[in-house]
């Protein structure tokens, strides 16, 4: 990418003068200490552009224009040129949008295919999607290698146990509850969950709110207004903060 393309260039533009004045040990100092200076103040710059690009599709979601907000978004690809991986978040934002807003899963599903697993909403919609269209082993692959990086994510692993549980495996949604209460201690919600399978009651999900109702595994109450998509889907520039 261009970010790191020009960072190169930078190391190199001073890592061969130093090397002409300091020898090797010359050029890996010069060389490194420009790189990773212009790695960062190029990086900061494009989260800037990235921010300022994405002011006008919340705007849209706001206003629930979210035909608009997903043009914004698509609008926006020319920066991934700029920054490894922001295509693939973008992919992912257009995939939450999609799927929770429009309620299209078909036409979101490549997009949460495409989304990084770090996004942990848009790996929790395919998994839903999976679960839905009945393909077990590939809904479970998924919240599998969605939890390697998202191992702090309580509705992750309850998401994955109530489907597990819709499906009629009990014993391996305790399993999976049980194993986000080791890396969740202070998470109430998993416990309860936990303890009611365990005495063989349903799980109660409503306790997650709105992020829980954009899974569209369970229609929410009249009560409950959904007037954006999940937090924390929204497409920034990788290490830049």
């Amino acid at each position: 990418m261009l970010h790191v393309g020009l960072a190169l260039v930078f190391a190199l533009a001073l890592g061969i003068p130093g090397g002409y004045y300091g020898g090797w040990g010359g050029a890996l100092f010069f060389g490194l200490t420009a790189g990773v200076v212009a790695y960062i103040v190029i990086g900061r710059k494009i989260s800037r552009r990235v921010e300022q690009a994405m002011a006008p599709m919340e705007r849209h979601m706001r206003g629930g224009r979210i035909d608009r907000a997903l043009a914004e978004l698509e609008g926006q690809r020319r920066l991934a040129w700029w920054q490894f991986g922001l295509e693939r978040l973008i992919d992912g934002q257009i995939g939450v949008l999609t799927y929770a807003q429009k309620g299209d899963a078909d036409k979101a599903r490549p997009y949460l295919e495409r989304a990084p697993r770090r996004m942990w909403h848009a790996k929790a919609m395919l998994g839903a999607i999976l679960h839905r269209k009945k393909e077990e082993a590939k809904m479970r692959e998924i919240f599998e290698s969605a939890l390697k990086k998202n191992k702090k994510t309580g509705l992750l692993y309850a998401t994955y146990a109530w489907c597990e549980h819709k499906r009629g495996n009990r014993d391996k949604a305790i399993a999976i509850l049980t194993r986000g209460t080791e890396k969740l201690p202070g998470d109430e919600k998993l416990k309860r969950n936990l303890l009611a399978l365990q005495n063989r009651k349903k799980m109660q999900m409503k306790a997650y709110g709105a992020d829980w109702w954009a899974l569209r595994l369970e229609s929410p109450p009249r009560s409950a207004v959904q007037q954006q998509p999940p937090p924390g889907a929204r497409p920034k520039a990788r290490g830049m903060r």
